[in-house]
């Protein structure tokens, strides 16, 4: 009763909708994608009993906006989140109509304020947006309650059509930490709370390397402002640092764009327009008694990773001619990008008796994660071959041609992947130009998803009697540890200990960028 309630909640079910109705539906839906790409009926429908099983059995969730959407009203896109193609110095009304398109689709977004001269201004104004189209209030004409303020702003009153009651994924508005305006943008959701101000927005500061190196050489504007970004972050855990640098260097395709935003809690990079699908493996599910040796059922996590790969495929397949913009189909053609994610990292230690902080419990993570983007990859190359590669690869027009991109996982010391392993896939992507998605891993925060199945939110530490809560600096290195494994960024919130102050948020802010994290949260407890 209680994931039934959870479900109809989240909108991931219709009313007269139980959880096994809705499974049925998405299988479904995906199986009959799938159907024009399988060599015979059979093997469509061996597909398809295995995903039931395996999201039956706890081993895959996916997306609340792929169980929402998938074979059920209106055709709506898969995909979790997208980076919409509008020119924020437009008209209001050309900016509300573009961005209630996509919060329609189901999809969270994400926006890069960086040329405009007021960012403050915009990030209310879209934060008005997703807050009246979720149905905060009736009409957008009227008050929009639990915003800033009890009535929008007077060029805000639009009076155009709502988004219909669906609650967008999440929101996201980045800026750089060069911007003259990054001290308002950085305090603008401070004491949001207790005012009443309702947010449906995260906010994260781009940093450049150049940006911390010059913070750590002198006093200077870039310390004041990371400071003042740790104070803010202190008082209501925001903003997040996004290492663009670092995000860049993983940009499959820079010759289509650099990235523009990100995905709303900044795990996956994305091109103006570009759009990305998600889904988990619950890691829990795997474990299995090895005291000498890695506690996980690798042959099984493989099968999993396969199917789940395999599924996010179709899933993006469902929405090419169903997103909300021509752009955001032409990327998505082009790129095919799926994120594939994990859960209940710390429920597999906790089954195995490892301290989450501990070194083994690291050496463990990036065993299973470095083994889970390896067989990512490889599922997506045999998808490659079966359903034709992604054109951006395909045509020579991603970092793919050369075999360094991929090699760059060679650097993690693992036994579950060799070096010979990683080369060797690298040189056939790069001569023949094989794979069906350009991006196929990252690990995004999943207390919706995980919640389902029981399972720990993402990589994230839980309180547990065998080894209690890890400490700050055994998660920040977990993240650096599994952040080496993926293609995007891992995403996470350090949380610091009651008593800590901003200092301590500045020194975990460096630490991660020493760490080549390419994103931090932190955020203190009461």
């Amino acid at each position: 009763p209680v994931v039934e309630t959870y479900l109809r909640h989240g909108g991931m079910t219709a009313l007269d909708e139980a959880a096994p109705d809705m499974v049925t539906r998405v299988v479904a839906a995906l199986a009959t994608v799938d159907r024009h790409f399988s060599p015979s009926p059979r093997e469509s429908e061996d597909f398809a009993q295995r995903l039931g099983q395996d999201i039956d059995a706890g081993r895959i969730v996916l997306s609340p906006t792929i169980m929402a959407n998938a074979g059920r009203g209106p055709p709506r896109p898969l995909a979790t989140c997208a980076a919409p193609p509008v020119n924020l110095r437009s008209d209001l009304r050309t900016i509300q109509s573009v961005v209630d398109r996509y919060h329609q689709a189901g999809m969270g977004t994400g926006f890069n304020l960086d040329g405009l001269e007021d960012p403050v201004a915009m990030l209310q104004f879209l934060n008005y947006v997703a807050a009246v189209g979720t149905g905060t209030t009736g009409t957008s004409t009227g008050a929009a309650s639990g915003t800033s303020g009890s009535t929008a702003p007077p060029d805000m009153e639009l009076g155009l059509p709502i988004a219909d009651a669906k609650q967008p994924m999440g929101n996201i508005a980045l800026l750089s930490l060069s911007h003259p305006r990054a001290d308002d943008f950085v305090a603008s959701k401070v004491g949001a709370s207790s005012e009443g101000e309702a947010w449906r927005f995260n906010i994260a500061l781009r940093v450049h390397d150049a940006d911390i190196h010059a913070a750590l050489r002198r006093p200077g504007r870039e310390r004041s402002l990371l400071f003042a970004a740790a104070r803010a972050a202190h008082t209501c855990s925001e903003p997040g640092l996004v290492f663009i640098d670092r995000l860049e260097e993983s940009n499959p395709t820079p010759f289509l764009g650099p990235y523009m935003s990100t995905s709303p809690y900044a795990e996956v990079g994305l091109l103006a327009g570009e759009t990305c699908v998600f889904g988990q493996v619950n890691l829990a599910r795997f474990h299995r008694e090895a005291p000498r040796s890695i506690p996980v059922d690798f042959d099984a996590l493989a099968e999993t990773v396969y199917t789940l790969v395999r599924a996010l495929d179709d899933a993006v397949e469902v929405g090419l001619t169903l997103h909300p913009t021509a752009l955001s189909s032409e990327l998505t053609r082009a790129n095919r990008k799926i994120a594939l994610g994990v859960c209940g990292l710390a429920d597999l230690l906790n089954l195995a008796g490892v301290p989450y902080d501990s070194l083994q419990g690291h050496v463990i993570a990036q065993e299973v994660l470095a083994y889970v983007g390896y067989v990512a990859k490889l599922a997506s190359v045999e998808l490659a071959v079966r359903r034709d590669p992604c054109p951006a690869v395909a045509r020579g027009r991603s970092r793919y041609a050369d075999p360094d991109f991929l090699r760059r996982f060679t650097v993690i010391d693992v036994r579950s992947v060799t070096n010979g392993d990683w080369a060797a896939l690298a040189d056939r992507v790069a001569e023949s130009g094989l794979l069906r998605n350009v991006a196929t891993t990252a690990i995004p925060p999943t207390p919706q998803s995980a919640a389902l199945v029981g399972a720990s939110n993402g990589i994230d530490p839980v309180r547990v009697a065998t080894n209690g809560r890890a400490n700050p600096t055994g998660h920040l290195t977990m993240a650096a540890a599994v952040q080496a494994c993926v293609d995007e960024a891992v995403s996470t919130t350090i949380h610091l200990p009651a008593g800590t102050g901003p200092d301590d948020v500045y020194d975990t802010y460096i630490a991660a960028w020493e760490l080549r994290c390419k994103s931090v949260a932190v955020a203190v407890d009461d």
